[in-house]
């Protein structure tokens, strides 16, 4: 079955979407992240969404519409955490639960290929003048670090957010930095007064009780303040047109399954690789 998405509320997308082959396009543990977000999309009020979106090719030419934009979205590459889970022989059940999980980790040599492999596309985006001119990073220095090699032609400094941080889920590998301890990384090339702004996001974000770990209505709502935080990016800024997301599987699932009203369905919820980019028209519909 083929879904296309209309202008749906919460609770008939996630109805809509239930009805999708789900196995062949998730694997199980997959499955249960989307229907958790779906559980919380149908406990919500029957209000329409407020974008529509289409996922394009990297080089398909801007819309003309002035309510309009182009986000492109990355997922980090490979990171040591994900190795340490691939090949974990300890003795707890969940390997990213031991003590020994890294810390915010950075990417693995691989990581930084997968990281560099997106450079033909988006030197062709440059040359097609079709570059983010804006590119939010999440905290966390794999998704950073990738964003940083993907676009090597980018100028101007990347603008961190906690909003873009991934799903808090009591991991050692999520938990959110200072931006004291980001800098010696990154340097000027990260801009982190917006994220230095979010005091208490380390006391909110690094929780090792997972009962006390964000939820998926939590996730959704940041996920929803972070395109309103486009949306207003935009109205300020009418030339930023095109803007770069650098985040994670759980948060960029979220985002594209509840807070874009995406039309290819089947596409849209699909689990983001590692190094994997997808670009996103997004119509902003103005408030009523």
């Amino acid at each position: 079955m083929r879904l296309t998405s209309r202008l749906l509320s919460p609770g008939a997308k996630a109805a809509s979407l239930l009805k999708l082959d789900l196995p062949s396009l998730l694997s199980s543990e997959k499955i249960s992240h989307l229907k958790a977000i779906l559980h919380h999309m149908r406990t919500l009020p029957n209000h329409p969404p407020n974008n529509t979106a289409t996922l394009v090719t990297p080089l398909t030419p801007l819309p003309t519409s002035p309510t309009s934009v182009r986000l492109v979205c990355v997922r980090h590459g490979q990171a040591h955490h994900n190795t340490f889970m691939d090949n974990y022989r300890g003795t707890f059940d969940a390997p990213e639960e031991d003590p020994e999980c890294p810390v915010d980790p950075k990417l693995t040599d691989l990581g930084e290929s997968q990281a560099r492999s997106l450079i033909p596309t988006t030197t062709s985006m440059g040359d097609a003048s079709l570059l983010p001119n804006f590119i939010y990073t999440s905290p966390l220095r794999r998704a950073t670090q990738t964003g940083i090699l993907a676009f090597p032609s980018l100028t101007s400094p990347f603008h961190c957010t906690h909003l873009l941080a991934e799903e808090s889920n009591g991991l050692a590998c999520d938990y959110v930095q200072p931006s004291s301890s980001l800098l010696p990384d990154f340097g000027d090339k990260v801009d982190y007064r917006e994220y230095d702004k979010a005091v208490d996001i380390q006391s909110e974000h690094n929780t090792p009780i997972r009962t006390l770990a964000e939820s998926k209505a939590k996730l959704c709502e940041r996920t929803d303040e972070f395109l309103s935080l486009v949306r207003s990016n935009v109205a300020s800024n009418p030339e930023r047109r095109i803007i770069g997301v650098c985040s994670h599987s759980q948060w960029l699932q979220a985002f594209f399954v509840k807070t874009l009203n995406i039309r290819e369905q089947e596409e849209a919820i699909k689990w983001f690789g590692t190094g994997e980019m997808r670009v996103v028209d997004v119509e902003l519909i103005p408030p009523p």
